[in-house]
């Protein structure tokens, strides 16, 4: 699985609420979450991270900059 996403930049497993009522037109994302809480997530689900990659991205919305993490995950199977 491939998920991309901006994350917080720690192991511990924590959420960064971004949803703001006096930006009404911002609604693409809510939480940003640490990469803690992906692996730990990931893992309740069976994934397992096999890398994390960062690229810069341009969003079309304000012409800014966004930077991102590529989170690579892989299948854990039962033996």
């Amino acid at each position: 699985m491939l998920i991309i996403t901006p994350m917080v930049e720690t192991d511990e497993r924590i959420a960064h609420f971004l949803g703001d009522c006096n930006e009404p037109n911002a609604d693409y994302v809510f939480w940003n979450y640490s990469r803690g809480t992906y692996r730990h997530v990931l893992k309740m689900l069976g994934f397992d991270i096999v890398r994390i990659t960062s690229q810069s991205f341009l969003m079309k919305i304000g012409g800014e900059t966004d930077h991102l993490r590529s989170i690579i995950t892989a299948r854990r199977f039962a033996p």
